[in-house]
C-alpha cells in the first residue's frame, strides 16, 4: 500500500484543501469537453475521443476531491515531471 507521507516528505505530492468551487469548476470543464465532443465527432473522431478521455480526468478528478479524500487532497507537483 502507498503511504502518502512518503510522498509528502520527498516533496513529489503537497496537500491541498479543495472547495465546493474547485468540484464544481471540474464538473463544468468536464461537461464542456463533452459538448465539444458532440460537435467533432463525427469529422474529427480522434478528437473526439481524446476530449473524452480529458473529461473523464476531469470528472475523475472532481469525484476524488469530493468523495475519496475528504479532508485533504493530494496534488502532483511539478519537480516530479
Amino acid at each position: 500500500m502507498i503511504d502518502l507521507n512518503d510522498y509528502i516528505k520527498k516533496g513529489l505530492i503537497k496537500k491541498r484543501n479543495p472547495n465546493s468551487r474547485q468540484i464544481a469548476l471540474q464538473l463544468a470543464k468536464a461537461k464542456n469537453d463533452i459538448d465539444a465532443v458532440n460537435l467533432l465527432r463525427d469529422k474529427f473522431p480522434e478528437w473526439a475521443a481524446a476530449l473524452a478521455y480529458h473529461s473523464m480526468l476531469r470528472a475523475g478528478r472532481a469525484l476524488m476531491y469530493a468523495k475519496c479524500m475528504p479532508m485533504d487532497i493530494y496534488h502532483v507537483t511539478d519537480n516530479n515531471m
